[in-house]
């Protein structure tokens, strides 16, 4: 049985999410589906193999991307508020410019990623791996960094951070582009 997945799509959240509820065992393979621009709130794209896939711009307010494979998914400037990553495969995702306020990236592998200039305010990021993550300009207002580590992750001119937030980090050795002010207070 062939599956006409961007109908499926374009039919909106509940039209897509009540076909993955009736179909638990198909694991859709979008791979050559573009959603640039595209309105997708409240969208499960859990479990998904999303690699190397463009979503760049994409409105995906609350969607579900738990245990999804993001590998090289391009995310830039995406709408991801709310959103959920849960256990999701997520090393050198670019989420430059993205919006993931509220977002929940829990355990989350966020290796090499790019968050250039992203607003994770109030994200939540615990015990997700950060190491050698790119975060120039991001606003970090209230994220939450328990148990994630941070090893080698890149704070160069990032907005709000204060140091409680690091204080819970698992890990995060070498840091660079921290002001001299948090540094300090890291000791």
């Amino acid at each position: 049985m062939s599956v006409d997945y961007q109908a499926l799509i374009d039919g909106g959240a509940k039209t897509w999410n009540d076909w993955r509820s009736e179909n638990p065992d198909v694991v859709p393979d979008i791979s050559d589906l573009s959603f640039d621009y595209l309105d997708l709130p409240g969208m499960d794209f859990s479990g998904m193999n999303l690699d190397y896939v463009t979503l760049s711009a994409a409105i995906l307010v609350e969607a579900k991307l738990d245990r999804a494979s993001l590998d090289h998914t391009d995310l830039s400037d995406a709408v991801l508020d709310r959103a959920t990553f849960i256990d999701a495969d997520a090393k050198c995702v670019n989420l430059f410019g993205a919006s993931l306020v509220e977002a929940r990236l829990l355990r989350t592998n966020l290796i090499s990623c790019s968050l250039r200039d992203a607003d994770l305010t109030k994200a939540d990021l615990t015990g997700s791996d950060l190491s050698v993550a790119y975060l120039r300009g991001a606003d970090l207002q209230e994220a939450i960094f328990k148990e994630t580590k941070l090893d080698r992750a890149i704070f160069i001119d990032v907005e709000n951070l204060q140091v409680d937030q690091l204080r819970s980090a698992a890990s995060s050795d070498d840091l660079s582009g921290l002001n001299e002010e948090i540094l300090a207070q890291l000791g």
